[in-house]
């Protein structure tokens, strides 16, 4: 006989509390596609899995090599092997 995979599901009121986020908030991203999430008869269900993966999504880099460089540094402030990494990476975004 074949098993299921285990997948541990949660519903609304645990993902909102979860999330720090009300209820309608998660009805609101359900209605825009913004979150995965199961539907089993009248019961929406999140698996943890799918919302772990959903919230790395949602990481948002620090963009600091945008912004440090923008006036030359003073001589003797950074080390001139970080500047020249630092210089390069800018480059390269341009």
């Amino acid at each position: 006989m074949k098993k299921m995979n285990s997948k541990t599901f949660i519903n609304i009121k645990e993902l909102s509390i979860f999330l720090e986020v009300s209820p309608n908030t998660i009805y609101y991203w359900i209605q825009l596609k913004k979150i995965p999430y199961y539907k089993f008869g009248k019961n929406l269900r999140f698996a943890t899995d799918d919302i772990n993966a959903w919230i790395e999504k949602k990481r948002v880099g620090v963009k600091m090599f945008n912004f440090l460089f923008t006036v030359s540094p003073k001589e003797g402030m950074i080390d001139d092997d970080i500047l020249t990494v630092v210089r390069n990476l800018n480059e390269r975004r341009l």
